[in-house]
């Protein structure tokens, strides 16, 4: 722009200064004048131009300074996201780590009251029969066993079957943002806040967690997302929960067949010990029958001798029955057949006390126990597979009176000792041998059998393993006992070589509550 006379061109250049200043653009003038004028439009072009330049970079700046910010935003960002997963990962793993559905929601409560308030913490998941089993804190009144999923009872089962997050920070006013109905508003009273997460796989509801506060504005989406990355880990850990159940119940079932498979050998081998003394006894009565007859007529024919008379005749008939009936051998006799009915009696008895003490059907408990006694209850029922056979040498110690299942530990005693006489090909010796080692008790079982290989030995407590043909042993019996052992907090090991025999060594703590 040219400008031509002084007050003119002064006063354009007043008005081009503000133009610019408003606008933040600049025109270089040109005025005609060589004097002071002139001198102010060059300064004028000169600045101008500075200050145009500066503040294109001041935007640049500016504009590096929004992209800085974005950056460090998406930093934060990224790390949070980073703990999150961190943190998460860290917590889901324990939740994986319980067994059962209890365990499971313990740690999951004790889990979110440290991120969050969980003042009511509500965990339903669903069963076969697609009904709700509810775990909750003790705080919350509601919800207690086992309900059908409806879409009205409660704002978990809403949750779960309209497969809908439920996020209120003010319940009274925002639940019917949600529901409808006034009897689930009624029932988040007096939560103030809540927070309900439904849990789907493949289109199916496995369960729903809420967790609920008695005060407003007590959640954000930060913890919506954190009880959403949880629940991942609960899904897993109910399926987890529900397939040991499973296992329990199997494991039940085989224990039960293995225990079946123990009583009909039990039951053979009480059969075949009571067999020998019932045989006296029902011998001996019919001999004893017999020879009561032969007593009874002599006796009658006796009572039949009238006092005051001439018995002379009747008395020589009565001796020469008495010399044909052997009196004095008969009555000898029946002494015999007394004793024998006798011992028949006190065996069977005793085997009867012993088959008692074994199987401790009344002592279903935990309680003192001898173990020395379970031994030898063990081995009278094992008796007919080692008599005449299998020398059994006892060295007991005495020990004091163990806290223990009895018919637990007798389960224990009759199958490694079973497996000890089944060892043996022919004669042999089983040694038993009790003592008290550090505050255990520790029994050694040892045999004079073939013993084992280390592939065998290191498989022997494994379930179903079993060196025995097909159809005589489950391969059960040893596993059962590790697992009795191990919940009495006792030990099982063994050590065996090939061709000198195998011993077996329990330890059960003295004092175990």
């Amino acid at each position: 722009m040219i400008l031509g006379n002084s007050k003119k061109s002064i006063q354009e250049l007043k008005e081009m200064t503000d133009e610019a200043v408003r606008n933040d653009e600049f025109h270089p003038v040109d005025l005609e004048d060589n004097g002071l004028l002139g001198e102010i439009g060059k300064n004028f072009n000169h600045l101008g131009k500075k200050l145009h330049a500066a503040n294109h970079k001041l935007k640049e700046l500016e504009k590096l300074e929004l992209e800085n910010q974005r950056l460090s935003d998406a930093l934060l960002e990224y790390r949070s996201s980073v703990d999150h997963l961190s943190v998460i990962g860290e917590l889901g793993q324990k939740i994986t780590t319980a067994l059962t559905a209890a365990e499971m929601f313990q740690k999951l409560s004790e889990i979110i009251n440290s991120i969050m308030d969980g003042a009511v913490i509500l965990l339903g998941i669903t069963d076969k029969k697609k009904k709700l089993k509810f775990f909750r804190k003790p705080e919350f009144p509601q919800h207690n066993g086992e309900r059908p999923i409806v879409n009205e009872a409660t704002v978990a089962e809403w949750s779960l079957a309209n497969k809908i997050d439920v996020f209120l920070n003010d319940a009274e006013k925002d639940y019917s943002r949600y529901f409808f109905d006034p009897i689930v508003s009624s029932e988040l009273l007096p939560a103030k806040s809540v927070l309900c997460y439904p849990m789907i796989i493949n289109d199916q509801p496995i369960g729903v967690i809420c967790v609920m506060s008695y005060r407003n504005n007590a959640y954000t989406e930060y913890h919506l997302n954190m009880i959403r990355s949880l629940m991942a880990y609960v899904s897993v850990a109910i399926d987890n929960s529900k397939v040991y159940e499973e296992l329990k119940a199997t494991q039940s079932q085989l224990v039960q067949s293995e225990k079946m498979a123990s009583l009909g050998q039990l039951t053979a081998g009480v059969a075949h010990e009571i067999n020998n003394p019932i045989n006296f006894v029902s011998a001996g009565i019919e001999s004893l029958k017999n020879n009561y007859q032969e007593i009874k007529k002599l006796l009658e024919a006796y009572m039949e001798l009238k006092p005051g008379e001439d018995n002379t005749e009747q008395l020589l008939k009565l001796e020469k029955h008495k010399r044909e009936i052997e009196i004095d051998d008969l009555l000898s006799e029946i002494e015999d057949l007394y004793r024998s009915i006798k011992n028949g009696a006190t065996r069977t008895t005793e085997i009867v006390k012993n088959l008692r003490n074994f199987t401790r059907l009344d002592e279903n408990e935990f309680k003192l126990s001898n173990l020395e006694e379970g031994l030898d209850s063990t081995l009278v029922i094992l008796n007919s597979q080692l008599k005449d056979r299998i020398e059994v040498i006892k060295e007991y110690g005495h020990m004091p009176l163990v806290n223990c299942f009895p018919g637990q530990i007798n389960q224990v005693f009759i199958n490694i000792l079973n497996n000890a006489a089944q060892a043996i090909d022919g004669p042999g010796k089983i040694w038993i041998k009790t003592h008290v080692v550090d505050g255990f008790a520790e029994i050694n079982i040892k045999d004079s059998g073939s013993g084992m290989t280390d592939e065998v030995k290191n498989r022997i407590f494994d379930p179903f393993f079993t060196t025995k043909d097909v159809g005589i042993g489950t391969g059960l019996g040893l596993s059962i006992s590790y697992g009795i052992i191990e919940k009495h907090h006792g030990t099982i090991s063994v050590d065996s070589t090939v061709g000198e025999g195998t011993q077996f060594t329990i330890k059960i703590p003295l004092n175990l509550n």
